[in-house]
């Protein structure tokens, strides 16, 4: 969150007529304004969890990772684009964590054993973002028995801040939720350059 510039005065001679008054509403309204981010901030920060599961879950990996030009793309219809990246060697993170800041180029995922489901079988997840917008594909589960979901920004853009639940489905059922957060923004950018779409 940013503080809003239109909060502080900005008069120069407001300043010079009421002095030490200035100075100190300015530091009341700073203040005011970091505690309110802080404490948004907070409640935002403690929502990133396991917040289901119907099955024993382990969770591997949970952090962000760059865009990056995958080994291939699956048809699907619940994505936006209809499509989706497929890369059997996982995602390459450059952050760990659920709580991460906004940065260009930079996408959130997770990785995943679920008791019951191992190579071959067919899993159903699904991510829906801040806006309450929904992608969902059907996954196969890799040699590896662990299954991965992940988002990424438009090229060149980042990831909206807030909220996002990533959720597994399968034999019927919701195996797992898993909520991560997106503050920010970093201070510095992790996938400097963008990679080319070219």
């Amino acid at each position: 969150m940013k503080a809003d510039s239109k909060a502080i005065p900005k008069n120069s001679r407001v300043e010079l007529d009421t002095g030490n008054q200035v100075l100190r509403y300015r530091a009341m309204t700073v203040s005011l304004v970091m505690w309110t981010a802080a404490l948004c901030l907070c409640a935002d920060l403690a929502l990133a969890k396991l917040v289901r599961q119907s099955v024993p879950v382990d969770i591997a990996l949970v952090g962000g990772f760059c865009d990056h030009v995958p080994q291939k793309y699956l048809p699907a219809p619940g994505v936006a684009n209809g499509k989706v990246e497929f890369d059997h060697h996982g995602f390459a993170f450059v952050h760990f964590g659920d709580r991460l800041t906004l940065e260009k180029g930079l996408g959130i995922g997770l990785q995943a054993r679920v008791a019951g489901f191992g190579p071959g079988d067919k899993v159903s997840v699904q991510i829906s973002d801040p806006a309450g917008v929904v992608s969902k594909w059907d996954y196969e589960i890799p040699g590896a028995g662990v299954f991965q979901m992940g988002l990424l920004p438009a090229p060149g853009g980042t990831m909206r801040p807030g909220l996002y639940r990533f959720s597994a489905y399968g034999a019927g059922h919701e195996l797992f939720a898993y909520d991560m957060v997106i503050v920010g923004p970093a201070e510095f950018g992790s996938c400097d350059p963008a990679p080319s779409t070219s």
